[in-house]
C-alpha cells in the first residue's frame, strides 16, 4: 500500500485485499484461542480426574505438585506462558 500511489488503477483492489486478509488473520486468530481454551478445560478435567482417583495412592502435597507440573506444561505446549 506504501508504494502504490492512491491514483493507480490497483490501489482500490489491493486495499480491499488487504481488508479481506486481515479479516481472515482475525477468525484464523479467533478459532485458535478458542481451540487452545478447549483444551486447556480438557487437560484441566483430565488432571482433576486424575487428582480425584489417586487421592488415596499419593499425599495432597505430591498431587498438587504433580497437577502444577502437568497443568503449566500443557500451558507451555499451547505457547499461554
Amino acid at each position: 500500500m506504501e508504494n502504490t500511489p492512491r491514483d493507480h488503477p490497483d490501489h482500490s483492489h489491493l486495499v480491499q485485499a488487504e481488508g479481506a486478509i486481515h479479516n481472515l488473520a482475525l477468525k484464523i486468530n479467533s478459532v485458535k484461542e478458542s481451540k487452545q481454551s478447549e483444551d486447556v478445560q480438557e487437560t484441566l478435567k483430565k488432571l482433576e480426574l486424575l487428582l480425584i482417583t489417586d487421592v488415596s495412592k499419593q499425599s495432597i502435597c505430591d498431587i498438587a505438585v504433580s497437577f502444577f507440573r502437568t497443568a503449566i506444561d500443557a500451558f507451555q505446549v499451547r505457547g499461554l506462558c
